[in-house]
């Protein structure tokens, strides 16, 4: 299925005039790339049979959400950052000073899980409040139940180590059949809620905000509009992380902020 600039403005047009969904800023690329997917999969020839589908079957514009956004991720993605956030963290809970963490767009929750761990390790968990939001109600919900499969988790115990795990992933875990359920204790200092990137942040008066691997999605202007609401949710001297391929070279505000640690992406705010 080939999908044309036109089908693929006629489908975003109907997302934000009837579905209250706003996908007009992201990647053109990416968007074309995913509504093709979407309809391969539902064996329809073109996006005028989606709109039908949309307004006609139940729970479809969850589906569609389920499917469009990218809820690509794993845990402990790229170790060292997990190491020099951890480090940086630490050194900013010195004294008891409480700590506010927004992980925006964290999908199923394996990035938050990963965080949380590392804390708790660090002996700094019960001075942390985490926030992991993201667009899907559905992938929210699965991050609250912190279930996994499980060979999906074990796979993660080489970048655990690098991170700086201080035991076995399987300490925090209790397996059953295919799957794994994280320990409830885990996550008492974790909430999560549904936000969209694009709007309003869901709060402010925060220490750290960590978006990886998000920004790459949309395009230049709404990558701006969304680090500008960052910058005005973070506290004076907050940080923020990015992924491996993001930066803020090309944010109109990036004076307002200090790279430093620039293998991991992790920038301060200076102004």
């Amino acid at each position: 299925i080939y999908i044309s600039i036109e089908q693929k403005d006629q489908l975003i047009n109907y997302l934000k005039e009837f579905q209250n969904l706003n996908f007009q800023d992201y990647s053109e690329s990416s968007v074309r790339r995913r509504i093709t997917k979407i309809l391969n999969e539902l064996h329809l020839k073109d996006v005028n049979e989606y709109i039908k589908y949309l307004e006609k079957a139940e729970g479809a514009r969850q589906k569609f959400l389920d499917n469009f956004t990218v809820n690509v991720t794993e845990m402990f993605r790229d170790p060292f950052f997990y190491a020099s956030l951890t480090r940086l963290l630490v050194k900013e809970a010195r004294g008891g000073k409480k700590i506010r963490i927004w992980s925006a767009g964290c999908s199923s929750g394996e990035e938050t899980l990963s965080i949380a761990i590392l804390l708790a390790e660090a002996n700094i968990l019960d001075q942390v409040e985490i926030l992991g939001t993201d667009l899907s109600a559905s992938i929210l919900e699965k991050a609250r139940n912190g279930i996994y499969k499980l060979r999906h988790v074990m796979s993660y115990e080489e970048a655990y180590q690098e991170a700086g795990g201080a035991h076995q992933l399987s300490n925090y875990y209790t397996v059953d059949g295919e799957n794994v359920k994280f320990d409830n204790d885990i996550y008492r200092s974790i909430e999560f809620r549904e936000n969209d990137l694009t709007t309003l942040p869901p709060s402010s008066g925060f220490d750290v905000i960590i978006c990886r691997n998000v920004l790459i999605y949309f395009n230049a202007q709404l990558q701006n509009d969304i680090l500008n609401k960052f910058a005005g949710a973070l506290n004076k001297d907050g940080y923020i992380a990015l992924g491996s391929k993001e930066s803020l070279i090309f944010f109109q505000g990036r004076n307002r902020f200090s790279e430093i640690k620039p293998e991991s992406r992790i920038y301060k705010k200076v102004r």
